[in-house]
């Protein structure tokens, strides 16, 4: 009775032009197969093309081993071992599941007698295929470091807002930016800063808005994030920043490597910055960077069962702990972290604060400031007084830097001139020229550093103004707002709001006078606790007018 048999063969994405054609493979394999007189049907014949050799979970391969399982054929032809896998490893497991089934292997360039001298033989193609894979790889990588390192962009999803040019393009490989999607992301990074929206706001009001994203119909929360997150919008990408972690698993010879598989991140003295047209300025991607870590703090410690108005915006002034929301007997508390009774090392002694007493107590601060026009009015003319003087500085020094450079360069012109003429004292003149590239250097870079805090400081102009317009349109609409709607505004104007003994500070974007709060929380007596206005940002709001006996309790 002829035997069964089974046709497989493999060719990656590297390997079709050279010589493991598919077609090659396949007539081959159909020859052998006549010759020694087994039967191939169409439907046996197993073909992954563009997989590569060091991944088991290829497509055809997993067909043809579930074949194998059922006993459907009795022979599997390959070319050579190294279209089956890259890894001897790989090799070994995939014989023995053939092995196991009475099913034969059989090379078509590798003779399989079931000798020492045949397995050896196999063995050794094995070795060799394996190493001439690494050497591929290594050298493949070598030449991508080389070439980011020329400030070339080296393979990577292009991020959105961006286009990019390679080969077809005649170029070794940079982006351009897409303007219409430039556009988008720009207004992605103001929603975050200005507006101080989540990652899930953002996403709700494009879908909303109708825009889409690249590769997709609607917009998600990893495609945003991955946006906010990206330096390259800031005009700096970076190649070599993550590598692929082995995969944690018992049987992690036979499962894939080369894909999905985790990646973690390297250090950062192995990244290699690569210099790409901006979309935004560093000053608006460090404030994106910071509100991220604000938003992640914001929703932590979220109680899904009781709301409290202030969480993550109360720090303890003690210990520096948050303090967190915590029902007791139906009634809310806010808590330091550092008060657990179970530790005994570094034990905070701050009290418990009334959800309902401290959360009125801020409201009414905030909204009385609000209302207050004068005193608004005063603080950010002073304010913006302050930055005019400061702007003023710098543009005379972004000028004066200008003028240096553009001194440097003439006579670094000059020089080269002259240098050109043979007939000169080269040595001096080089010495010369070497001087000139470092003055030039260090005024490159002053110069940058200077247009960049000019940036930033026209950024805090900015936003003055738009803290005036904001508090106008929020006393509007301000006796409708729900609990939420509430939450959203105290985030908008407070930093951070720091419980110290018998002083609570409310920092922010508001001015504001002292005023007495009530008895400190650590003691049972009558002290008040008072709001303190403190020096420390020019932005400082601190709590204003009225007292609040017994405001706060303590537990």
């Amino acid at each position: 009775m002829p035997m069964r048999c089974a046709l497989y063969a493999r060719v990656s994405t590297e390997e079709q032009a050279e010589r493991f054609g598919l077609g090659a493979q396949i007539t081959e394999l159909r020859e052998y197969a006549r010759r020694k007189g087994y039967v191939a049907r169409a439907e046996w014949e197993l073909i992954d093309d563009g997989y590569l050799g060091g991944d088991l979970d290829r497509p055809a391969l997993s067909r043809l081993r579930e074949l194998v399982r059922q006993n459907g054929i009795d022979v599997v032809l390959v070319h050579d071992p190294d279209r089956l896998a890259r890894k001897l490893s790989h090799q070994i497991i995939i014989a023995e599941e053939f092995e196991q089934a009475r099913v034969r292997l059989e090379f078509v360039t590798t003779p399989t007698e079931d000798t020492p001298e045949g397995r050896m033989f196999l063995n050794l193609k094995g070795v060799f295929a394996e190493y001439e894979k690494e050497k591929i790889r290594e050298r493949t990588l070598r030449g991508r470091r080389q070439k980011a390192r020329q400030g070339y962009i080296v393979g990577g999803r292009t991020p959105f807002g961006y286009r990019y040019l390679g080969k077809l393009e005649s170029e070794l490989g940079r982006y351009v930016i897409h303007p219409e999607e430039a556009e988008l992301v720009r207004l992605i990074f103001r929603w975050l800063v200005e507006e101080g929206l989540s990652i899930r706001g953002i996403v709700t009001r494009l879908n909303q808005l109708g825009y889409r994203p690249q590769r997709s119909s609607r917009w998600g929360k990893s495609s945003v994030q991955r946006i906010l997150s990206n330096p390259a919008y800031a005009g700096t990408s970076y190649y070599n920043r993550r590598e692929r972690a082995l995969p944690r698993h018992p049987r992690a010879a036979e499962i894939r490597r080369n894909k999905k598989t985790a990646l973690r991140p390297r250090p950062a003295g192995d990244w290699i910055p690569i210099s790409v047209p901006p979309i935004i300025e560093s000053p608006l991607f460090e404030r994106a960077q910071e509100q991220l870590r604000r938003n992640a703090e914001m929703s932590s410690g979220r109680n899904t069962k009781y709301f409290y108005l202030l969480r993550a915006l109360m720090r303890c002034g003690v210990c520096g702990r948050k303090f967190v929301g915590v029902p007791s007997h139906g009634r809310r508390y806010y808590r330091c972290q550092g008060r657990d009774r179970l530790s005994d090392i570094n034990h905070c002694k701050v009290g418990l604060l009334q959800a309902d007493c401290i959360e009125d107590f801020v409201w009414e601060t905030v909204v009385s400031i609000l209302r207050d026009p004068t005193l608004l009015s005063q603080k950010l003319e002073r304010h913006c007084n302050e930055l005019a003087i400061g702007g003023m500085d710098l543009s005379s020094e972004v000028a004066r830097l200008q003028q240096s450079l553009a001194l440097v360069e003439r006579k670094e012109a000059r020089t080269l001139d002259a240098y050109i003429d043979e007939s000169l004292q080269l040595p001096v003149l080089k010495a010369k020229l070497e001087e000139l590239a470092k003055q030039k250097s260090d005024l490159v870079n002053a110069l940058q550093k200077a247009k960049d805090e000019q940036s930033a400081h026209n950024e805090e102009v900015a936003r003055g103004h738009r803290i005036a317009g904001f508090c106008r349109l929020a006393l509007r609409g301000i006796g409708n707002l729900d609990m939420e709607g509430r939450q959203r505004l105290l985030r908008s104007v407070i930093d951070e709001i720091r419980v110290t003994g018998r002083e609570l500070e409310i920092k922010g974007i508001l001015p504001g006078q002292v005023r007495a709060l009530g008895p400190d929380p650590t003691k049972s007596g009558s002290h008040p606790m008072v709001a303190v206005n403190s020096p420390q940002r020019q932005d400082v709001m601190a709590a204003g007018g009225g007292n609040l006996d017994g405001a706060l309790g303590v537990k």
